[in-house]
């Protein structure tokens, strides 16, 4: 290993069970390292090596600390979709380092909904939806670097998503939503910004004909106005966080299924007004682009 690393060269070690387990454990019995109190194997061995070692298509690197996480620190960013951005995101910088993607830290003592994701993660997306990311909250020597998830959300929003694939929701969600008899066929994203619209800044880079005004004003006359929906028989369904009541009287359909099940008939939906304002329709958009999904989403020069 010395030489190894005098001249810059890798010690290649398979990576069981994706670092569960070891081919060789340390009893960490009484001497210079240790003190006898925690003797005992430091990882179990493995009994098996896998065809699988030999194809993987991921390769972590490890330092001399044995760090191979690139942890997100601090609480969960935001809603739902701030945190799926962000974990996205993380996962492209993790495994551009060659490093696992782990989340830290879960602050209990914050807000519930910036917790709503991470508790409610196998309803969206299967186990391996995100590969080599874990969420055992732990943040120990193993952790390369740490980056707090709101750095990680910006640098998202400044590199625009580019060149990454978001993982898919969970085969029942999709299905469930697919079978509904009655389709979406114009959907509009409703979001007050917990009452800080007209302070909140656009997601997007270019709105053009639309005010701050306009952008906090969703209610369904404001719509038709200006998106040019005179047709009064076309349906009109309302997708909400349920702040901004005033507005939410004014639509005749208002969605009321389990968010998850909302976030995807919104992608699925044949016309999508979306609120520049909102990390979740960004994230509705990228879907729609990945999927090839010809459906419009509007406004057009905000999610081109």
């Amino acid at each position: 290993m010395r030489f190894m690393h005098d001249h810059n060269l890798y010690t290649l070690y398979p990576w069981v069970d994706n670092g569960a387990t070891t081919i060789v454990c340390n009893w960490r019995e009484k001497g210079l390292h240790f003190s006898g109190g925690d003797a005992g194997q430091d990882y179990p061995l493995t009994l098996s090596l896998s065809s699988q070692i030999l194809t993987q298509d991921f390769i972590p690197y490890v330092d001399w600390g044995l760090a191979f996480y690139h942890c997100l620190t601090e609480f969960p960013y935001g809603g739902s979709s701030n945190q799926i951005l962000a974990i996205v995101w993380g996962q492209k910088r993790a495994m551009e380092k060659h490093h696992y993607l782990r989340l830290s830290s879960k602050r209990r003592e914050f807000p519930h909904y910036w917790g709503h994701l991470m508790e409610h993660w196998d309803e969206l997306f299967d186990k391996d939806a995100i590969p080599h990311f874990r969420m055992d909250g732990l943040d120990d020597d193993r952790c390369a670097d740490r980056v707090s998830m709101e750095n990680t959300y910006l640098d998202m929003l400044h590199e625009r998503a580019a060149n990454v694939i978001f993982p898919i929701p969970r085969k029942e969600l999709r299905e469930k939503v697919e079978k509904d008899p009655t389709p979406i066929l114009l959907s509009v994203h409703g979001r007050s910004m917990d009452g800080q619209c007209p302070t909140s800044e656009n997601l997007c880079t270019t709105v053009d004909k639309l005010t701050v005004l306009d952008t906090c004003d969703y209610s369904e006359p404001r719509i038709r106005d200006l998106f040019n929906i005179s047709n009064e028989s076309m349906p009109i369904t309302l997708f909400t966080d349920g702040q901004d009541e005033g507005a939410i009287r004014t639509y005749k359909i208002v969605d009321k299924r389990p968010f998850f099940e909302q976030l995807w008939a919104m992608v699925l939906s044949q016309h999508h007004i979306g609120n520049p304002k909102s990390s979740m329709d960004f994230l509705i958009h990228k879907w729609r682009r990945q999927l090839g999904i010809q459906g419009i989403m509007e406004p057009t020069n905000c999610y081109a």
